[in-house]
Formats: structure tokens, C-alpha cells, sequence
């Protein structure tokens, strides 16, 4: 794993490990490929639909140059390199 990723990471955990499973869940899951699969499903509606990786991955890669960008950050890896590698493994 790159510092970069390790950086990431860390910066992830600290933000998001106060959240219990339940919150984590209901933050993401408003959102992005999770809300675009439902569709016009009632919010209480259980959905076994899933989701392609590439659209998990293109949707995470947008928030991820998102954050960085009001910081004025360069990407400092190739996040699809690493997505890839993580597929591997």
C-alpha cells in the first residue's frame, strides 16, 4: 500500500469512525449508485439490486478529486492502479 493510500485511509478513519454501523449506512446510502439503483423504491423498502464495481469505483474516485479540490490537492496516486491491485489480492 502507498503512503498516499495509507494517507487517505487514515484521514477516512478519522473522520468516519465516530459513526456507528447504522449511521455509516444511512450517510452513504443517500447518495450516488446506491440511491441511482433504487430508483423510485419507498425509502423503508428492503432492495437486493447490485451495484457494478465500476460504478462504485467511478462514483468514489468523483468524491474523492471532489475533496480534494477546495484544498487545492493533487491526486498523489493512481487510485485506479490501486483499485486494481486490491481486486487482485
Amino acid at each position: 500500500m502507498s503512503n498516499a493510500t495509507r494517507g487517505l485511509i487514515d484521514e477516512v478513519w478519522d473522520k468516519y469512525s465516530q459513526y456507528s454501523a447504522h449511521q455509516l449506512v444511512g450517510i452513504t446510502h443517500r447518495d450516488g449508485p446506491w440511491k441511482d439503483m433504487r430508483g423510485d423504491l419507498p425509502k423503508e423498502a428492503d432492495s437486493d439490486l447490485l451495484i457494478a464495481e465500476e460504478d462504485m469505483f467511478n462514483w468514489f474516485k468523483h468524491e474523492y478529486e471532489a475533496a480534494l479540490a477546495p484544498r487545492n490537492e493533487p491526486v498523489m496516486h493512481d487510485i485506479a492502479a490501486e483499485f486494481a491491485a486490491l481486486q487482485v489480492a
